[in-house]
């Protein structure tokens, strides 16, 4: 029996196709009840992979990971086919949509039949897919390169408290994740990341506040945040520093200011050298407005007005949407918006009824078969529909 290992392969491939392969074989292990994804697969399995398998991971592939981009889609298609080829030149397996004219044909026209309901292009002032997984991978190396980092942080701390050392490496850069992960999750503005509270944070039901929205935190974010709070809680005693704010400096103890972009957003400055970290929040917030979201509530939640949310998505609209369309929406939400105070009314995006957006009139639900969570208020539950 031969063996192909898709981690191993993806290594000696390129970075962009490498990340669609780790993908397939993520979905490979599913489909064949493979347990470990780091093991071998065996090769004949290739010999039993459709046009309809593939059209099935490839879908798999885009809902998983937000894809909204036709190119990112397409070298997904490329480098399954290029993983094809590279089986049969090295272990003789054959596949029909190698050796079939017409199956060729028609696994071309299938997936690009998918690929083409995406965006043919994203403006410039958002992160493209391949960039959003780029950015995944950089935060994913950093922690795999640093299996132990409760540890390698613990002692650097007790160093920096100790007085033996004032310059700190992993701090930096595991706080800089924190924000990024933030960032990514959540699509939340510099301002509003470095003014969340250290008390909306609930570990252990896996909550969060932010600017008044309760939210769910991700496994990812919990384990994260579980690692920090503890040497949060040494930095503020150390330089007895107490304050509310979640996100702390090494240097003082205190907060993080309004020119500290660079110190929290290292991790993207280093490996994306003309990015602004907020293409990646605008690709969240086009991603969240896509799925319905109401535009005052993304608003509200990520710190970014009402008009660059409407922009985002109207810059970024998809071809199915006409530009009568997206400029009235534009003048919906413009007229819709009420002032109360230093709060203001939102729609329900399942019942349409107006509400205030205080946290106490809303509730994040889910339905069966649907990964997502989305946003509702108390009285129709999302059911309205």
């Amino acid at each position: 029996m031969s063996l192909i290992n898709l981690i191993q392969y993806s290594k000696l491939i390129e970075p962009h196709k490498a990340t669609k392969i780790k993908e397939f074989n993520k979905f490979l292990c599913n489909e064949f009840n493979i347990e470990n994804i780091n093991e071998g697969i065996d090769v004949y399995i290739f010999e039993e992979i459709d046009i309809d398998f593939i059209i099935r991971g490839l879908n798999c592939y885009i809902e998983a990971n937000n894809v909204s981009a036709q190119n990112t889609a397409d070298t997904f298609v490329a480098a399954v086919y290029e993983l094809l080829v590279h089986v049969e030149q090295k272990y003789g397996t054959k596949n029909n949509i190698l050796s079939n004219i017409d199956k060729h044909k028609e696994f071309m026209e299938k997936t690009k039949e998918v690929t083409s309901k995406l965006r043919s292009t994203v403006s410039k002032d958002i992160a493209t897919d391949d960039d959003f997984e780029k950015l995944v991978n950089c935060v994913d190396l950093f922690l795999e390169e640093h299996d132990d980092i409760e540890s390698e942080l613990s002692n650097e701390i007790n160093l920096l408290i100790s007085n033996r050392r004032n310059k700190l490496w992993h701090y930096p850069n595991f706080i800089s994740i924190i924000a990024t992960k933030l960032l990514m999750v959540y699509g939340l503005k510099y301002n509003v990341i470095i003014s969340l509270n250290v008390n909306e944070v609930d570990l252990e039901n896996r909550n969060i506040i932010i600017n008044g929205i309760l939210l769910p935190i991700n496994s990812d974010l919990v384990a994260l945040l579980k690692i920090y709070m503890p040497i949060r809680k040494q930095l503020v005693t150390h330089y007895n520093n107490i304050h509310k704010k979640l996100l702390v400096s090494y240097i003082t103890g205190g907060p993080y200011g309004s020119r500290e972009y660079g110190k929290l957003y290292n991790l993207i400055i280093k490996n994306f050298k003309s990015f602004e970290a907020e293409v990646f929040a605008s690709k969240k917030i086009l991603e969240m407005l896509d799925n319905g979201l109401d535009t005052y509530l993304v608003s509200k939640l990520t710190g970014f007005d009402v008009t660059r949310c409407v922009t985002i998505q109207y810059e970024n609209r998809t071809n199915d949407r006409s530009e009568e369309y997206c400029i009235d929406k534009i003048r919906e939400f413009l007229s819709n918006k009420k002032q109360v105070g230093d709060s203001q009314f939102i729609n329900c995006p399942f019942c349409g009824a107006k509400k205030n957006a205080n946290i106490e009139n809303w509730i994040i639900v889910k339905f069966e078969d649907d990964n997502n969570k989305y946003i509702a208020c108390k009285e129709c539950k999302g059911l309205a529909n």
